[in-house]
């Protein structure tokens, strides 16, 4: 399929050339004419050929410029968590947990966050658990190799039995090129225990240009 519309460009070339000769061969059909066709023939020619390269420079100009993009992504790290217990209280008689989400740019350019957005898909209220879900709604830029950690989430527990909790991360930011990018991570916290689950990672050049492509 890219083969075919690489070979376009150059089908209307040979395409023009003949068009041009034989329509100048068909109005002159003296010897001085034939000379005066093949001419013009030629010049239709070469303005489509000229038309042609700037086609073709215009199209390597853009595929030099998303790769240097796609080379100087800011691309985000932000897999494992860091969690402690909260202790023992009058606020938490069984205790509980916190969480917080590093979230690094290990890219070579920054990257300017939106926001980070944490949800929970299915919420147990009937254990008498606290659950606070964190996040964060302040835009902030990160330069190469430097993180901020977001707060994930803080479960009181409502007793000795500890049921499972999901947490969704998206991430959206821009880049400096004009792209943009979006992380997803899944959480899940059973037996006192963080795992992390499946991560979806999509960005967008400049271009318009997705990855992973869309359908359609």
């Amino acid at each position: 399929m890219l083969g075919d519309a690489r070979l376009a460009p150059y089908w209307w070339v040979i395409g023009t050339l003949s068009a041009g000769v034989g329509a100048g061969v068909g109005v002159y059909v003296a010897p001085s004419g034939m000379a005066a066709a093949i001419s013009a023939g030629l010049l239709a020619a070469t303005f489509v050929a000229i038309l042609w390269y700037s086609w073709e420079t215009h199209q390597l100009v853009h595929m030099q410029r998303d790769g240097t993009e796609l080379a100087e992504h800011p691309w985000l790290a932000a897999a494992w968590l860091r969690h402690g217990e909260i202790a023992v209280s009058d606020a938490a008689p069984f205790g509980g947990v916190r969480a917080g989400l590093p979230i690094t740019n290990v890219g070579r350019t920054p990257a300017m966050l939106r926001q980070v957005t944490v949800s929970s898909p299915v919420l147990d209220r009937s254990s008498g658990w606290t659950v606070t879900l964190g996040g964060d709604k302040n835009p902030r830029t990160l330069v190469p190799g430097q993180h901020v950690i977001v707060t994930l989430a803080e479960v009181l527990f409502g007793g000795p039995t500890h049921p499972t909790l999901y947490v969704n991360v998206s991430i959206p930011y821009r880049t400096i090129h004009g792209g943009s990018g979006r992380a997803r991570l899944r959480f899940r916290f059973a037996n006192r225990s963080w795992k992390s689950g499946r991560t979806d990672y999509e960005l967008t050049l400049a271009s318009g240009q997705t990855f992973p492509p869309r359908d359609g």
